[in-house]
């Protein structure tokens, strides 16, 4: 009798053990949930088109996510720029109502309830409130809160592509078809307008383009060395350089001159004129001047074994309105202005060391928003434009000069010189 107690105690031991140990590890387990790698966003091989499809409806095809987005370290070309996308956001605007969606690749883009209209639907090739039909950019005339929409047959919309890291914006994009991948070739065909039945539409990508250059008619950077103000190719005066292994363009300014009037005019494939009022000042422009450097690889540099410039002062004249709240729902800014103009003074750039005043580069950024100033700042993203991105803009800029490193634009950074006298210069680096 008492073995059969002993043998029935043993038994409910193990039973009620193993009851725990399943349970536990049933309550435990974790719950495998299934990961969703639809997109509503396709890319075209050559990332000059980029279709959106609506209210978050997945693409019905599949789409490999194999960019290489670190690029090359160069300034502003098409090339590079398409090499650095990494994040976009798009903005439709109709009437007062704005939808806007960010996202990275990979992500989706979720833009839901954009406006549509009637059966017709509405246009939104446009890419400047100001160019809607009877409509003008909210602000710029007092303004009005953001509200429903009433009747109008155009909209608005563009999309804004760059780099995450550092939000340098690298292209713009204009809406070019619904429904189809690639704009229809003839233009009486070819429709932008959202209706009940649109389920995605395409964007065609405009890469931004800034560079300097020994071939003055190709350089984004003039400069009026007369004293007058008029940055031009005939008044700028720029020589090719080496320094290290390598030539960059070398602009010369006169000395003792306290407003030398300069410009930088920054490019677009396919044309300004589509995009001129679709970016818009957030906050005020600003340079920053350094000592003259390129990449030596490894996270070094080389720099040149030369004086820097100390004493020059370079500031951004235009561009310096920054977007401000005037009341709920309403703002006062300014679009960006283009070309970015600069006021040199050095009537102070003065080295009683040495019969040069030594060498400099400066590069600029302007923080910027999408299609309008008065869409509140917490529904949008701050961009910047700059001549080249992330740490490269501080780089020396040798753009599509000519000679042996014209195919390696390592930076963004324009190099200037005060009363430098030789003509041939070559000007040694040190790694570090």
């Amino acid at each position: 009798m008492k073995k059969n107690i002993f043998s029935i105690l043993i038994l409910t031991l193990f039973t009620a053990f193993f009851t725990l140990l399943f349970t536990t590890c049933e309550d435990k387990a974790p719950v495998k949930e299934e990961e969703d790698y639809s997109v509503d966003v396709v890319y075209s091989d050559d990332w000059r088109y980029v279709s959106i499809y609506l209210e978050g409806q997945d693409a019905p095809i599949a789409v490999t996510m194999n960019k290489n987005t670190r690029g090359a370290a160069r300034a502003m070309t098409p090339d590079t720029a398409r090499r650095g996308f990494d994040y976009f956001e798009v903005f439709f605007y109709f009437n007062g109502t704005v939808r806007r969606a960010a996202w990275e690749i990979g992500q989706k883009a979720s833009i839901m309830d954009v406006y549509r209209g009637s059966t017709a639907g509405v246009d939104y090739s446009i890419t400047s409130l100001n160019k809607i039909s009877g409509g003008s950019n909210p602000g710029s005339s007092g303004g009005k809160p953001i509200s429903e929409p009433t009747s109008s047959a155009a909209g608005a919309s563009v999309l804004f592509a760059g780099r995450k890291a550092d939000k340098t914006l690298l292209a713009v994009g204009k809406l070019v078809s619904v429904n189809a991948d690639e704009p229809v070739e003839d233009p009486q065909e070819r429709s932008t307008f959202i209706n009940n039945g649109t389920v995605f539409v395409t964007f065609e990508l405009s890469a931004i383009k800034a560079n300097t250059s020994a071939v003055i008619e190709k350089s984004s950077f003039f400069t009026d060395n007369t004293g007058g103000n008029n940055p031009a190719a005939a008044n700028t005066k720029v020589i090719s350089v080496r320094i290290g292994d390598r030539y960059f363009p070398l602009y010369l300014l006169p000395g003792g001159k306290p407003k030398i009037s300069a410009q930088y005019t920054l490019g677009i494939d396919g044309g300004w004129d589509d995009f001129a009022g679709s970016i818009f000042v957030m906050e005020k422009g600003e340079v920053d001047k350094r000592q003259a450097r390129y990449p030596a690889g490894s996270g070094k540099y080389w720099y040149a074994k030369y004086g820097e410039d100390l004493t020059t002062v370079v500031n951004m004249t235009n561009n310096q309105t920054a977007r401000k709240k005037i009341k709920d729902g309403t703002y006062e800014g300014k679009e960006l202005e283009n070309p970015v103009k600069f006021e040199i003074d050095t009537s102070r750039t003065v080295n009683k060391v040495t019969k040069d005043n030594g060498i400099f580069t400066f590069s600029f950024s302007i923080p910027v928003c999408a299609l309008s100033f008065n869409i509140p700042k917490d529904e949008e993203d701050c961009w910047y434009i700059r001549p080249a991105y992330a740490s490269y803009y501080l780089n020396i800029d040798n753009g599509v000069t000519t000679g042996e490193f014209s195919d390696k634009n390592i930076g963004g950074g324009v190099l200037c010189a005060v009363d430098l006298e030789a003509v041939n210069y070559e000007i040694p680096a040190e790694r570090r």
